[in-house]
């Protein structure tokens, strides 16, 4: 009896998988607004995974439980979960969880077959590049917008100095258009106009929709760059004598004693730090004499709190890197662990450190591959120096 029930529970998830129909996924915010995202279920090996589509990302995760009518996913990058129960008219409701989130919160989810709204009506064109400034109730910081836009379809990243928004999706119907990301961790929705070559629109998260960001087309405005964002202003030693994930103090010294060393300021919660790891994992293998140390704040006070989430995140993507604890996500503790530095003002800040244990580059944030030729000439320029260092 018990296996007859499971055969019809997965009956319209396989047959969706085998027709490879796509799905709009709607996940409910703290104010009640549904964001928009985009998934697919594909089977594989007897099994119904689901992908979340991101621009030229796929997130694609592997059922890990079946029970009653509902089918569960956990994320790989982030401590997250969410599950999906087949509704009336074949739609499908559920949630999402962020356990690692304060606080923890089952958010609603539904999802329907894919459908375009906007027919084929004509749309302004945003293609390239623009000049934006982003506004919050603490203050308001430059940025730059990078628009792909293929008939109704938009793509675009948003670069500011402390690193990207990563794959960003949507469409644009005349002159109203939305994008939109969803990453396990985190949604990004920004819904706005363009009036002539302005663009003016109000970005959502999860817990709020009280920010602007307004635009205008500039094909030549660069943000500062990232290695004189901070900078070196004594040479007091790294104060990185701290444990590792498991509780065990690490001597920093001999882990970094002649050797060429990144050291990169973390956070598993942080999406531009969970994108720069994975390139420093691949790093690793290319220079396999390098040490790269990760130190990771983390948003919790509780030190064995913040060793499982660090242990969670390397177990999950089979990361191989040192990690140490720098305890809580605070800027006065990120200073106190890098004493060194005139400020700190983005997870992540990482250093290239030669083997005489002298700091050679500080790098502000992250351009990564949603960035394209940026992240290519990133990874171009410090490969080139590891090797320089390595010689």
């Amino acid at each position: 009896m018990k296996k007859a029930l499971l055969g019809s529970i997965l009956i319209p998830f396989i047959s969706m998988a085998q027709q490879k129909e796509n799905w709009d996924l709607y996940i409910q915010n703290d104010i009640e607004e549904w964001i928009p995202a985009r998934i697919s279920f594909e089977e594989k090996n007897g099994e119904k995974y689901l992908n979340i589509k991101n621009a030229e990302e796929t997130i694609q995760l592997k059922p890990s439980k079946i029970a009653n009518d509902s089918t569960y996913y956990k994320f790989i990058d982030y401590n997250a979960e969410i599950v999906f129960t087949k509704g009336s008219n074949n739609n499908l409701t559920g949630y999402w969880v962020n356990y690692e989130s304060d606080p923890v919160k089952k958010r609603p989810v539904k999802a329907t077959l894919h459908s375009n709204p906007f027919g084929n009506n004509r749309s302004a064109n945003v293609n390239g590049s623009w000049k934006a400034v982003i506004k919050r109730e603490t203050g308001e910081n430059d940025a730059i917008i990078i628009f792909r836009q293929k008939e109704q379809n938009l793509y675009a990243t948003i670069r500011t100095k402390s690193g990207d928004y990563r794959y960003l999706e949507g469409s644009v119907n005349g002159e109203n258009f939305f994008l939109s990301s969803f990453s396990g961790n985190s949604l990004f929705y920004l819904k706005g106009k363009i009036e002539n070559d302005t663009l003016k629109g109000r970005i959502s998260g999860v817990k709020t929709n009280n920010i602007t960001i307004e635009a205008v087309r500039d094909a030549d405005f660069q943000l500062p760059d990232g290695k004189i964002l901070t900078k070196a202003v004594n040479e007091k030693p790294f104060q990185l004598d701290l444990k590792d994930e498991y509780g065990k103090l690490q001597n920093f010294k001999k882990l970094t004693e002649n050797k060429v060393t990144i050291v990169s300021i973390f956070g598993t919660w942080c999406p531009n730090c969970v994108d720069e790891v994975n390139y420093f994992n691949e790093l690793q293998k290319k220079f396999p004499g390098i040490e790269i140390i990760c130190v990771s704040f983390e948003a919790t006070n509780n030190e064995i709190e913040q060793q499982k989430r660090v242990q969670g995140f390397k177990a999950r993507k089979n990361i191989s890197l040192q990690f140490l604890i720098g305890g809580k996500a605070e800027k006065e503790n990120v200073m106190k662990k890098f004493p060194m530095i005139d400020n700190f003002g983005s997870y992540p800040t990482s250093f290239l450190i030669d083997k005489n244990g002298k700091i050679q580059e500080i790098y502000t944030g992250f351009n990564g591959p949603a960035t394209g030729i940026l992240y290519d000439r990133f990874k171009e320029e410090l490969e080139g120096k590891i090797r320089e260092l390595l010689k």
